[in-house]
């Protein structure tokens, strides 16, 4: 097909056309098209349609009548190509964004987007030329916006997550973090001759969530210190300024105590009679840093390479932590949207860890229900396969 359209381009059309159809374009086109036409509450395919159809506007140029026939058969021709080469690619690329927006909508707590196209540095002086528009989501911002921008949508809303300070604060009862600038004037791709930039902004309430959340954290931190600071024979009673100001003179303090008999490698359980809290490992390497503030963070703890490497023992200690946490801010959580974020985390996080126990009781079955034949005994097990079976040997004859 690619080939056919290629001769026909090359053969049966006017110089003139010939120089303004941008066929080597296309997947270029797609991308910048495909952004704009996403239809959140319709079906797919009709996402799919409109993404094509603006597409073939700007691969194939218009008002040449003398050339209709011609024309059109070429028309018709690029558009089955791109419908055989593309529609699988824009049908992921389509479901994605509706998994996207549907857990935007179903987890926000409030957060808006400002989509910002500016001349001057936002927001430090009033004589800057352009616009700001905010937006309840950010799926909503790049439907109208994203095609203005030759960026990587998803990269840009990673560094939007992020965010955790909001210095500005606005006369609607919403503070604002510092502009993110996403492309400047000069930039490859950036015809403008402007600026763009994203400000996240929060309700004041929400933000004064996160402080308190932030400040049980650090009383917690604070309480172990000096719990640990008595347990090891210091006597002293710091104050919780000198800690924050000094936190590596405190560093010795703000572990807890292990015990010589305690296991040098840790296993994920409290030792009997030790102090050290569930899921203390004292082997650094194999940790793994775990978010959990929402579903999202959970999935991309998950899919972590640093996870994943883990055995299934290791894997199963990490969801538990995870599991254990959420509950605890569950159960403390006291605005209703912050518990219906938690509550959402922690659904799907329960769902893992049921499915973890599964695995491990069928790895238990797998080492119980194989046994040695005769003329053959036990010596300990082995792992093949991913499964663990019984290591037999020959019997030696007396």
């Amino acid at each position: 097909m690619k080939d056919l359209i290629r001769r026909i381009l090359r053969e049966e059309l006017t110089p003139s056309i010939k120089r303004r159809i941008k066929f080597d374009d296309i997947k270029k086109i797609l991308n910048k098209s495909k952004i704009y036409n996403f239809k959140k509450d319709e079906p797919i395919e009709d996402s799919i349609k409109a993404t094509i159809h603006h597409a073939m506007y700007e691969i194939m140029p218009d008002g040449f009548e003398d050339d209709d026939t011609k024309y059109y058969e070429v028309w018709d021709g690029i558009k089955k190509f791109i419908n055989d080469n593309y529609t699988e690619e824009l049908t992921q690329y389509f479901e994605k964004r509706q998994r996207d927006a549907e857990d935007e909508e179903k987890n926000s707590t409030g957060v808006q987007y400002i989509f910002v196209k500016h001349d001057k540095p936002y927001g430090r002086n009033r004589d800057w030329r352009g616009f700001a528009e905010g937006f309840k989501s950010f799926d909503k911002m790049i439907t109208k916006y994203g095609n203005w921008v030759d960026v990587d949508w998803d990269e840009v809303k990673k560094k939007l997550d992020n965010i955790d300070y909001y210095p500005i604060s606005t006369y609607s009862n919403t503070v604002n973090s510092f502009p993110l600038r996403i492309k400047s004037i000069g930039d490859e791709g950036n015809k403008w001759g402007y600026n763009f930039s994203i400000i996240k902004s929060i309700p004041e309430d929400r933000i004064r969530e996160i402080q308190t959340e932030e400040n049980n954290d650090e009383l917690d931190e604070y309480a172990r210190t000096l719990k640990n600071a008595r347990k090891q024979g210091s006597g002293l009673r710091f104050p919780k300024s000198a800690i924050k100001s000094n936190p590596l003179r405190f560093r010795p303090y703000n572990r807890e105590m292990v015990d010589e008999n305690d296991p040098k490698v840790g296993t994920g359980k409290k030792p009997e009679g030790s102090d050290r809290r569930l899921y203390t490992d004292e082997n650094p390497s194999d940790t793994v840093s775990v978010k959990f503030r929402t579903k999202q963070d959970i999935i991309d703890t998950l899919n972590k390479e640093s996870f994943k490497s883990k055995s299934h023992a290791r894997q199963s200690q990490i969801i538990n932590l995870i599991h254990q946490r959420l509950r605890v801010a569950l159960e403390r959580a006291k605005d209703p949207e912050v518990k219906k974020r938690l509550k959402t985390a922690f659904e799907y996080i329960e769902s893992k860890k049921e499915q973890s126990k599964k695995k491990t009781q069928e790895m238990k079955e797998g080492e119980l229900t194989e046994r040695c034949w005769a003329g053959y005994t036990q010596k300990g097990m082995k792992t093949m396969f991913g499964k663990r079976y019984p290591n037999c040997v020959k019997k030696k004859k007396k």
